[in-house]
């Protein structure tokens, strides 16, 4: 499991064409909007397009191949673990766009 400090307003990049972003952080848990394509499974390639909310400890899986798990919440930081084969990149979105922050966290 690959974990990421995510804040609001903040994406994980997984694979080549799937970007989660962490709309919001409060206590509880975590508000995430999906944007991009599924891996693996039935569903792989599949488009999708929403929000979701995720519990600390709660899981979301994208796709057979992908799960989601949001560890632990600090204040407006949020520690999500991210599940996937090792041909899956997993990565945060402002190391890959030269015009996010490339601040280390």
């Amino acid at each position: 499991m690959k974990m990421l400090s995510r804040r609001a307003d903040e994406s994980i990049l997984i694979g080549e064409h799937l970007k989660v972003t962490v709309t919001d952080v409060d206590k509880t848990g975590v508000r995430l909007m999906i944007d991009g394509e599924l891996v693996g499974g039935p569903d792989d390639g599949m488009t999708i397009r929403e929000a979701r909310e995720l519990a600390v400890g709660g899981e979301l899986r994208l796709g057979t191949l992908v799960t989601l798990t949001v560890a632990e919440v600090r204040g407006k930081l949020a520690r999500i673990g991210v599940v996937s084969p090792p041909h899956v990149t997993v990565k945060r979105k402002e190391l890959v766009d030269p015009s996010g922050p490339t601040e280390e966290r």
